[in-house]
This record gives C-alpha cells, structure tokens and sequence, in this order.
C-alpha cells in the first residue's frame, strides 16, 4: 500500500489505452511492458489498470535514445527456433527492420535449439512445437528443467488450440502462447520493454 501511495504522489497517470496511443502501440503490448517491468503500473479498486506518466516518458525517452544513437551496452540476444527456412528469413528481416540493439540467432530444430540456448544464452526464445527430431515441447522443458536458463523467456507460436497442445503434454505456466501468424507488434513491443528493462537494471 505504502509503494502504491509513493508512485501516486510521485507522478501523474495514464490509463492504458491512453499509454498505448503515446507510444504508439497495441493494448497488448503495453500490458507485456507492464508484466516485463518496463511500465510502472497498478490497479484501481475496480480492477483498472493506471500507468505511471513518469515511466511512460522514460520509456518513450529511452526508446527514442536507443534508435537515434549507436548503443554500447550489451545486446539484446534473440533466438529464433523454427523448421521452415522461409518463416526463419521472414523473422530475421522483420526484427532487423526495427533498428534495435539486437542479436539474433536461429536454429531448425528443438536439437539445434538446445545446442545454441547453451552456447549464447538468449534473452529471448521465440519457437515452434511442431518440428522435426526434436519439437517445441521436449525442447522448452528441457529448457525449464536447467537452472542457469530456466527463466529465459519463451514464446510460441503455433496453430494447435488449446486442446492439442494439452493432449501433447501442455507447456510450463510461464510461456508465452501465441497464435499464428506471428503476430509481429506483440514480438516488438516484448523486445523493446526487455531492451529497455536490460539498461534501466
């Protein structure tokens, strides 16, 4: 309550579709700054959600320091896991247009993955389930079950509902699940708030 009084005295508030057209992103992808720590936030007793004016200008200061300037800090390490070479080439030339301060890095299958989430210890895993030798779902448990790589974050982007992906063992709590076709602003509003998240720690 205490740090909930401390923001609201300290800065003023936005709502989040108001964040949203200042930043000029989707409501979904200010609600995954929210989660990722790059927006201060808090709910309202009828469960709205309020935005600090505060960390909505820091952000947006941060953002545009980030692309109008050569950035020394370490990158932002991005790996792409995925069977079909097209979609792989699309992603690649998709994350490179948005002149972040990115590495990215691919493989082809849940084997290929696991070598290269070893070797370069993403930030960000963004996979399929359905692949070749080994898929998406013995690769992102193989993932969570290791320590040192337990919390990277996953995302997944499949066409299987629900009910096809639980009937394959379903995924840890804390993958992201998304639907195809890739949704490209919510890929770039996550980059952004872990890019921008990375340099604020």
């Amino acid at each position: 309550m205490s740090q909930v009084r401390e923001i609201k005295d300290k800065d003023n508030f936005v709502t989040t579709r108001e964040a949203a057209v200042m930043l000029g992103v989707s409501l979904r992808t200010i609600q995954l700054w929210v989660e990722s720590g790059a927006l201060k936030a808090w709910k309202t007793q009828g469960g709205h959600r309020r935005i600090s004016q505060g960390s909505v200008d820091k952000l947006l200061k941060q953002y545009q320091s980030d692309i109008e300037e050569e950035s020394h800090s370490e990158s932002l390490k991005i790996l792409l896991v995925e069977d079909e070479p097209e979609l792989l080439q699309l992603y690649q030339v998709h994350i490179n247009s948005w002149g972040f301060n990115c590495q990215v890095f691919t493989a082809g299958d849940g084997f290929e993955g696991l070598l290269q989430v070893g070797q370069v210890k993403p930030d960000l895993i963004v996979s399929d389930l359905m692949m070749p030798d080994m898929d998406g779902f013995r690769m992102i448990r193989s993932i969570k079950s290791h320590q040192e790589v337990s919390e990277t974050q996953v995302i997944v982007i499949t066409s299987l509902d629900a009910d096809e992906i639980e009937s394959r063992g379903g995924l840890p709590a804390d993958v992201l699940l998304l639907e195809k076709p890739f949704p490209f602003e919510v890929l770039k509003g996550l980059v952004m708030g872990k890019l921008v998240s990375k340099k604020i720690k």
